[in-house]
């Protein structure tokens, strides 16, 4: 995954123009450009996935999230688009679930800043698409497999069912999740202070998850409508 830049588009500006999209191919291909800044105060320093690899399987859903820098605190709103795939994201925040397209290739993802609705910084990065891989799924009815997957239980990492429990295991922040069944195509979350910090839809085990801030955490997976959580430490 490359991080990719280019010269700041016009306020009001809704999206990368075709010429600007087959820009961006060819000077990925020379090598790939910094970010676009236009307001000092405000600088997108990074795109990653929520999940580190550097690959996409084509069809599937992965988190997006933009590291923004701040210095004078200002009232920011973000808007995500790509060029092939499609974006959601909650209260126009710097995170985004990203949707690859059915098919490899490669896709490009933007991020721009916005106050007082005017682009202040931007930032894009490239996407490798690659062919999905299909696991070996047991022959079972689709029935008996959604009633094993609400059943699913965590496995990593070591944690607790109670709260109050969470500081005696601890992990490092970037750390691995995983279930059982692993076949299940669960939602994963992580909570901090009560909020949700990641949240990664219809994946099957295992995880990676790279948190920022240490301590209480609460892992959770989710299937249908039945979940399964334990709480850890994040040194």
């Amino acid at each position: 995954m490359v991080s990719l830049g280019g010269s700041c588009r016009h306020e009001g500006s809704r999206g990368p123009s075709g010429l600007a999209r087959k820009a961006a191919a060819i000077l990925l291909l020379l090598g790939g450009f910094s970010g676009c800044d236009r307001d000092a105060r405000v600088r997108i320093v990074q795109i990653a996935r929520t999940q580190p690899s550097a690959q996409v399987e084509a069809g599937t859903e992965v988190g997006f999230a933009a590291t923004v820098e701040n210095s004078r605190n200002l009232d920011l709103i973000y808007r995500w688009s790509a060029v092939k795939g499609r974006l959601r994201t909650a209260d126009a925040g710097a995170s985004a679930t990203y949707r690859a397209p059915d098919t490899p290739g490669i896709d490009f993802i933007t991020i721009e800043a916005l106050s007082a609705n005017r682009v202040v910084a931007s930032k894009a990065t490239s996407v490798e698409i690659v062919e999905k891989v299909h696991d070996d799924v047991p022959t079972d009815s689709a029935t008996a497999d959604a009633q094993e997957c609400r059943k699913a239980r965590l496995t990593k990492p070591p944690g607790d069912s109670i709260r109050d429990h969470a500081g005696k295991d601890t992990v490092a922040r970037r750390f691995q999740i995983e279930w059982s069944p692993p076949y299940c195509k669960m939602d994963v979350q992580a909570y901090q202070l009560d909020k949700l910090v990641m949240h990664t839809p219809g994946v099957r085990s295992p995880v990676w998850v790279k948190l920022s801030r240490s301590g209480e955490t609460e892992i959770k997976i989710w299937f249908g409508g039945d979940s399964h959580s334990r709480w850890v430490w994040l040194r």
